[in-house]
């Protein structure tokens, strides 16, 4: 059904709906700065990989049941299990003010934890998120 989220996804992805206007590079160095802040010493780990996929034709329903299918392939192909790994998010544009957004950490120590931050972040930053199929 649309706008159901993927079923068994691990703590270390989440797929947020995002409302409003996004701009990709903006994004970007949001997540970035979230994900990267840098340590005591000012070094910044690897920071952010972001896809941004537009839809385009079809109804409403279709773009939305391929971008599900899209986010869910994204969240199954990654897991990285590499310290200093970058956060992988990807943007699906499903029209001018409605998006999908999946995050997807390394499976590293404390990753899940960072990871849930980041996702409350973008909650505050963009209006109206709410986990996918809520």
């Amino acid at each position: 059904m649309p706008g159901d989220p993927p079923q068994t996804l691990p703590d270390t992805v989440r797929t947020l709906r995002v409302a409003g206007a996004v701009d990709a590079d903006t994004l970007r160095a949001q997540l970035d700065r979230l994900w990267s802040p840098g340590d005591s010493r000012g070094r910044s780990p690897p920071g952010v990989a972001l896809s941004l996929v537009e839809t385009c034709g079809r109804s409403r329903d279709a773009r939305e049941r391929d971008a599900l299918r899209l986010l869910e392939a994204e969240a199954s192909a990654w897991p990285v299990r590499a310290p200093g790994a970058v956060l992988r998010a990807v943007l699906v544009r499903l029209d001018r003010t409605d998006h999908l957004l999946l995050l997807a950490a390394p499976e590293a120590r404390g990753a899940a934890g960072r990871l849930a931050a980041v996702a409350a972040e973008v909650a505050r930053l963009y209006p109206r998120p709410v986990p996918v199929g809520a």
